[in-house]
């Protein structure tokens, strides 16, 4: 059984090992590659060749919003799309230092490329 302290710091770790379990992404995919396998062949009597396209294109979707849903749920490991931590990081320091009223405040993190780097 997993115990966790009940504090942030443990609710954060048990969510980060609990979270995502590595079968149910595993599952998933194979249900999916199955999906577009066997979707063809049912679909091949009713509308011939164009069940392999279409069963593709649906495939296709459904495999992208999967991986959508996988990098969501990785939002700390340092992809393009992923938490800009060391901006909101810097936001909140300027933010305190403008309210306990101190006169050195660092510049805000700008956007390299377009993008923020963690």
């Amino acid at each position: 059984m997993l115990t966790c302290r009940l504090t942030e710091q443990g609710v954060q770790i048990c969510l980060f090992y609990i979270g995502h379990n590595a079968y149910y992404a595993a599952i998933v995919r194979v249900a999916v590659w199955v999906l577009i396998i066997v979707f063809p062949i049912v679909l091949s009597g009713q509308i011939g060749y164009w069940a392999i396209l279409f069963a593709s294109l649906l495939g296709m979707i459904v495999l992208m919003i999967f991986e959508v849903g996988e990098s969501l749920l990785r939002p700390f490991e340092g992809a393009p799309t992923d938490t800009p931590m060391s901006s909101i990081i810097r936001t909140i320091e300027i933010n305190l230092l403008e309210e306990l009223g101190e006169s050195d405040i660092p510049e805000p993190v700008e956007a390299v490329d377009g993008q923020y780097l963690m």
